[in-house]
């Protein structure tokens, strides 16, 4: 809808005039004549998330590209379901209190984007529960929490936040993004290689060179490893027994690294436990999306602590049992008893928002009422024998979704 006809929603049928009242910071503003035409384009938006088309672009995600950009500009079924549904998502989201939300999800930052969307779908999964969601609730202090969660006999603040990478990480992603952007350029008229990442420096990689060295060794038959080193970059390059068929030369890569998401969860959950000054309790929703992945075990380590050999986590173990200290459970003592649960989400992005199912982990302190949740989190036990998620409502119901949502995989092409 364009602002012209934004504007004809403030003129009704055979001229009749319309007061348009629009609610903005508490305070109702009324307005007619010129003011009724500037408050419905206003209103139209503030509420858009993405951008009102047309698109004609089906070309697959830029390795460089955010994922908010590549939502936005994507002509296909399947991106424009999800445009439609963190449209209508955003939509429950009060005016007065959207302007930071819409601002995050339209970063080109995906770690932004991600954080964002995590709120924005908690927010809708409480509230189409039936529980009274309340952003940004004032309490004591000048910091706030996320949410206020009220309904069902139970009354909580809730804190979202996203773990899984610092800001080393981002700041690599970001380079080698355009390197390997660069490098889908190159097209492998007889053969495909692969590419392993083994380290990634502090500036961007000079492409016009790496692009020459790998046009040498392939004019000279890709015999062996190429390995390519440059301020702190070390990426080596190797043939693969495949046609290369005038395709894109990267047939396969492979990143180096190791990945530690119980500490970064860990890190995630004590840079919020203390931050707020409550009079109820917390509960932290912890995203955890990392590219080599996040389970459930990891989750449990960063709760409990590591300890040697299984053991009940209702038991306080000795310090020689106990390897590392978790949220909960530290050497002989319980802790942070004011987060009585903690939510857990793997693996989330807005195209599999009916599929993933968030997990609830209680603590066992004894003494410890925790609040009530609805039947869409996962309740987790742990015993001593593993891990056992119970049955939870699934999403796409709580959502009201088809079970296959958003439907068959995108047909794009490379550009």
């Amino acid at each position: 809808m364009s602002l012209e006809q934004r504007a004809r929603l403030g003129q009704g049928q055979s001229g009749q005039r319309i007061v348009v009242r629009m609610h903005v910071d508490g305070l109702v503003r009324v307005g007619g004549d010129k003011a009724r035409a500037w408050e419905a384009a206003r209103i139209g938006r503030v509420t858009d998330l993405f951008g009102l088309g047309p698109r004609t672009d089906r070309t697959v995600r830029r390795f460089d590209e955010g994922f908010y950009t590549f939502l936005n500009r994507t002509d296909d079924p399947y991106v424009d379901a999800i445009r439609s549904l963190m449209t209508r998502w955003f939509g429950h989201v009060p005016l007065a209190e959207n302007a930071d939300l819409r601002g995050r999800l339209q970063s080109k930052d995906d770690a932004q984007f991600e954080g964002a969307f995590w709120e924005l779908y908690l927010h809708e999964a409480y509230r189409a529960s039936g529980y009274s969601v309340t952003i940004h609730p004032r309490v004591r202090g000048t910091k706030r929490p996320d949410f206020l969660i009220e309904g069902e006999g139970t009354r909580f603040y809730l804190e979202a936040v996203r773990a899984g990478s610092t800001e080393e990480d981002s700041r690599a992603a970001k380079l080698y993004g355009v390197v390997r952007q660069a490098l889908e350029a190159v097209r492998g008229e007889h053969s495909m290689v692969s590419m392993t990442v083994y380290s990634v420096g502090p500036k961007p990689l000079k492409v016009g060179a790496l692009r020459g060295a790998l046009q040498i060794w392939l004019e000279a038959g890709a015999q062996g490893e190429l390995p390519w080193a440059w301020d702190g970059w070390r990426l080596g390059f190797d043939a693969l027994p495949l046609p290369g068929r005038g395709g894109p030369l990267i047939g396969a890569e492979v990143r180096g690294g190791w990945a530690n998401d119980a500490m970064r969860i860990t890190m995630a959950l004590d840079s919020k436990v203390n931050r707020y000054q409550l009079d109820g309790p917390l509960v932290i929703a912890v995203l955890s999306n990392t590219e080599i992945g996040t389970d459930d075990q990891d989750v449990e380590r960063a709760l409990f602590g590591a300890a040697i050999g299984r053991q009940s986590v209702t038991e306080l173990p000795q310090l020689v049992t106990l390897t590392a200290p978790g949220f909960w459970r530290g050497e002989g003592h319980w802790k942070h008893s004011h987060v009585p649960q903690v939510i857990a989400a793997q693996d989330l992005s807005p195209w599999k928002a009916a599929k993933v199912r968030p997990r609830l982990w209680t603590t066992p302190e004894p003494g410890i009422s925790p609040p009530r949740q609805p039947g869409w989190l996962t309740r987790m036990e742990v015993t001593s024998t593993g891990v056992r998620p119970g049955r939870a409502e699934p999403m796409y119901e709580v959502f009201d979704l088809p079970e296959d949502w958003p439907g068959p995989a995108p047909r794009l092409s490379r550009p």
